[in-house]
C-alpha cells in the first residue's frame, strides 16, 4: 500500500549525520585557519576564507590525521569576497569525505532562521602544532545566535550564544551549520566564517553564505559533468502528499513512458507541500543530480529534493533548487551520493509533474569512506594552539 507522506519528511529539514561537513585545519605560511573539505564532481576541494591563504600553498589536516596539500594552480580566490577554494591532493583527497556543497539559494532558510530566532553551530577541527607536524585533536562546536543578513552582499552575521564561548581568529574559514532542534544539526554548511570582530563583551562574526561559495565553484568549473539517466525497471511509488486533480493523470504516470500527462496534483492541506517519494528498487551509486520536469502550464518557484539511501533516513542530502523563469525542466545538483529513494517536494498550490529522474555522472568516482570520528561536545577553545590575528579583523 502506498504510504501517506508525513509533513516532517518533506519540509525543510536536517541532513543525516553521515553526510555532515568535515572541518579541516589549514596552515598557509605563518597563518592558521579552518575550512571544510568536500567532494565535487571528480575532485576534492576545501573552502576557506581568502585571508587564511597567505601563500599559494598550504598544509591541510582532516579526519584521522590525513593530510593534503594544494594541487598545482589549485588556489582560486574570489575577487570581491573573503573566500577561497582549494583543489587538494594527497591522502585526504584520495579518501575525500562525502561532504556536500551548499544550497543554490539560502534566502528561504535564512529568513526562516531569522523568524524563529534560529541557532547556529560553528564547527571546527581542534588542533595544535607539534615538533613532528600538525596534530588534529577532534571536532568541536561553538553555538551562535543568528543576528541578520545583508541585503546587498551574500553575508549574514551572528554572535556567540555564550559570552565565554568566543571564536579565535584562527577559526576563520570554519563552516557554520544550522540547528533545527537541540538534537538535530544540518550536515551541510550554510556559510563559512570570514571575519571575527571583538567589541568588548560582544563578538560580531561575519559569514559568507554557502550559496555564494557554490556560485564561485560553478564559475571555476563552468562545464557541467557528463550525466546520464539511471535505467531501472523496478521503480515504484513509495509515498505521496497531495490530491490528484485528474484520475487519468495520477502519480503512477511518473513511472511510465509516453503518457499524455504527468501527475496533476494539488495541495491537500494548508502549509503541506505536494510531494512524492520514488523507490528506485536498489541503492544507486554516483547520483549527481535529480532532473525534474513539469508541464508547460505549471510554474512552481522551485523544488526541495533529497535522496535517502534508507527509508528512515528522511532528510538526507536535502537541496532547494529554483526553476528558472520560463523553463519547465531543471537538474538539481546534490553532490555525489548513493541513494535508493528520491523525494521531491513542491511548495505550491497546484502542479503537473511530468518526470523525476536521477542523473549519474560518468566521470565521478564514489569516494571511499571511513567511519566518522566521534564528535566532541560544544567547546570554546580555539581551533589551534597558535593564534594569528588578521589585520582586517
Amino acid at each position: 500500500m502506498l504510504k501517506a507522506l508525513l509533513l516532517a519528511t518533506v519540509c525543510v529539514g536536517m541532513i543525516a549525520v553521515s553526510a555532515r561537513a568535515e572541518p579541516v585545519l589549514i596552515r598557509s605560511g605563518t597563518e592558521w585557519g579552518q575550512g571544510w573539505v568536500f567532494h565535487h564532481e571528480s575532485g576534492c576541494w576545501v573552502a576557506t576564507a581568502n585571508h587564511v591563504m597567505t601563500t599559494d600553498s598550504a598544509v591541510i589536516v582532516g579526519p584521522n590525521q590525513r593530510q593534503a596539500t594544494v594541487s598545482p594552480s589549485g588556489v582560486y580566490r574570489s575577487s570581491n569576497l573573503d573566500m577561497a577554494l582549494l583543489r587538494i591532493q594527497g591522502p585526504l583527497a584520495d579518501q575525500c569525505p562525502n561532504s556536500l556543497v551548499g544550497d543554490s539559494n539560502l534566502d528561504p532558510l535564512l529568513d526562516r532562521i531569522n523568524r524563529q530566532n534560529g541557532k547556529l553551530d560553528v564547527e571546527r577541527r581542534i588542533g595544535s602544532e607539534q615538533d613532528n607536524g600538525i596534530a588534529a585533536l577532534g571536532v568541536g562546536y561553538v553555538r551562535a545566535n543568528f543576528s541578520g543578513k545583508s541585503d546587498k552582499d551574500p553575508i549574514f552575521r551572528m554572535e556567540p550564544a555564550d559570552p565565554e564561548g568566543k571564536l579565535a581568529q584562527t577559526d576563520s574559514g570554519s563552516p557554520v551549520l544550522f540547528i533545527e532542534s537541540q538534537s538535530t544539526t544540518t550536515g551541510t554548511p550554510i556559510g563559512i566564517v570570514t571575519e571575527i570582530r571583538d567589541m568588548g563583551d560582544r563578538q560580531i562574526i561575519n559569514v559568507v553564505r554557502m550559496d555564494a561559495v557554490r556560485r564561485f565553484l560553478e564559475q571555476i568549473l563552468p562545464r557541467a559533468p557528463r550525466m546520464q539517466s539511471v535505467s531501472s525497471m523496478n521503480r515504484k511509488l513509495f509515498a505521496i502528499s497531495g490530491s490528484t486533480v485528474d484520475s487519468n493523470c495520477g502519480p503512477d504516470n511518473l513511472l511510465r513512458q509516453g503518457t499524455r500527462c504527468g501527475w496533476k496534483a494539488k495541495r491537500e492541506f494548508a502549509n503541506q507541500p505536494i510531494a512524492v517519494i520514488i523507490d528506485l528498487g536498489r541503492p544507486i551509486p554516483n547520483i549527481s543530480a535529480i532532473q525534474v520536469k513539469v508541464a508547460n502550464d505549471s510554474a512552481p518557484a522551485g523544488f526541495v529534493v533529497s535522496t535517502p539511501i534508507e527509508e528512515a533516513d528522511a532528510q538526507a542530502a536535502e537541496r532547494r533548487c529554483a526553476l528558472p523563469s520560463g523553463q519547465h525542466e531543471i537538474s538539481c545538483p546534490i553532490g555525489l551520493r548513493e541513494a535508493r529513494y528520491i523525494r521531491v517536494a513542491i511548495d505550491d498550490d497546484q502542479v503537473e509533474l511530468i518526470g523525476i529522474e536521477p542523473l549519474v555522472s560518468a566521470a565521478s568516482l564514489w569516494p571511499q569512506q571511513e567511519p566518522l570520528e566521534t564528535v566532541a561536545s560544544p567547546v570554546a577553545q580555539p581551533g589551534s594552539a597558535r593564534t594569528t590575528t588578521h589585520p582586517n579583523m
